[in-house]
């Protein structure tokens, strides 16, 4: 479904590109004149016909295919507490490297697009607009991820607009889930049949693999120990009304405290790679914000500790700027201050304690392979996958 003015763009979307062409279907493509540009929410796309028909009909092709691709990748499910806005814009600039790198598809010089941000993900470029000491020149699009309680239906979306003729608003997480499993589901479809033409590029098949066949990743394996130790106890003094209502039984609500002092690790030994350290820096943050640790200390250390930064709420988000170094020694940790849990980002490889600190240790390594850190930490994690 699909308006009668789009038919042209659609028709050389169908001729020219298997998958994007299938995925295309997938959801209903609505005409919209309170959206200004074009945009999703993972249910429905909407166009503004004065702004579609401003371009010729290649670029109107390249436009459905860039909001096709905030679908494919969830986009609008990954935003989490994150600034809409500027998320939006991390995604735009990754998606359209994506379409650039792809044959037959034009992406405008006007477009959020810049060769800088090709080796990072998304999660790193918007680490790095969020510090404003980039300005973000104006897009054409930037404001289309929409959110599924609020299109077009009723309230304020995303891109600020009232809206009025939807059906997604107020939807339900269990039906939010269905769909994207649903959509998922169409997506792999329609990668099986552009393999068995031909058709499909070996970045977009790994990119697409990548959200159909997700492994449990370093950096979600991390953020869910975080936030298992900011979940502390019941409190009696506080009732769990919805256990009241449900079944009529008195019980204590599970409240949260910040966390106390979180501390990280950088090895300085030279073994960090840049992209690693941008990578482990977004995650850091993303961690900070959801479970409010109330102090970061962040020692750089290669044989010993080299420097100590601490950081406050006030100054996230924090940014990792290791100094040199040389060999690699562990056990310096044993004469640490005590914290509520220390991350290590290093290669595993150097001198270890024999024995554990009086605090969880986590160490993430930036290689695949195995380095039995067990006898000085809970839980080792590989930043690459085998």
């Amino acid at each position: 479904m699909f308006p009668e003015w789009l038919k042209p763009a659609v028709t050389e979307l169908i001729l020219n590109d298997v998958f994007f062409s299938q995925v295309f279907y997938a959801l209903e493509n609505l005409e919209s004149e309170i959206i200004p540009t074009a945009g999703t929410n993972g249910v429905k796309r909407f166009y503004n016909k004065e702004f579609m028909m401003q371009f010729p009909v290649s670029e109107q092709v390249t436009i459905i295919k860039h909001e096709i691709c905030h679908d494919i990748f969830e986009d609008m499910f990954l935003a989490g507490t994150r600034d809409k806005m500027i998320w939006n814009f991390a995604c735009d600039y990754k998606n359209n490297q994506l379409l650039d790198e792809e044959k037959n598809c034009a992406v405008p010089k006007s477009w959020l697009r810049d060769t800088k941000y090709d080796k990072m993900s998304k999660e790193q470029v918007y680490e790095e607009l969020i510090k404003g000491a980039i300005k973000i020149p104006v897009s054409v699009l930037g404001q289309d991820v929409l959110s599924m309680e609020n299109d077009e239906s009723s309230g304020e979306g995303e891109d600020g607009h009232d809206g009025k003729d939807g059906s997604t608003s107020g939807i339900s997480s269990a039906m939010r889930e269905e769909l994207r499993q649903k959509l998922r589901e169409q997506v792999q479809a329609a990668l099986a049949t552009a393999k068995a033409f031909g058709s499909v590029s070996a970045g977009l098949e790994r990119a697409v693999h990548d959200v159909l066949f997700p492994k449990e990743a370093w950096r979600d394996r991390l953020k869910k120990y975080f936030h298992t130790m900011s979940w502390k106890d019941y409190d009696w003094s506080k009732i769990n009304h919805r256990e009241l209502f449900r079944s009529g039984f008195i019980a204590p609500k599970l409240y949260s405290e910040d966390l106390g002092t979180v501390m990280l690790a950088v090895d300085c030994s030279g073994s960090i790679g840049e992209h690693q350290l941008g990578e482990f820096q977004s995650v850091i943050n993303d961690i900070f914000m959801e479970c409010n640790p109330q102090k970061a200390r962040v020692v750089y250390f290669d044989t010993r500790p080299l420097r100590t930064d601490e950081f406050e709420p006030s100054d996230y988000p924090v940014r990792l700027t290791p100094v040199g170094g040389g060999g690699t020694d562990f056990r310096w940790l044993l004469d640490q201050e005590k914290c509520d849990v220390c991350v290590f980002l290093t290669d595993g490889y150097g001198s270890m304690p024999t024995t554990k600190p009086d605090f969880p240790v986590i160490v993430v390594l930036n290689h695949a392979n195995e380095v039995d850190c067990s006898a000085w930490s809970e839980e080792t994690l590989n930043m690459v996958r085998k």
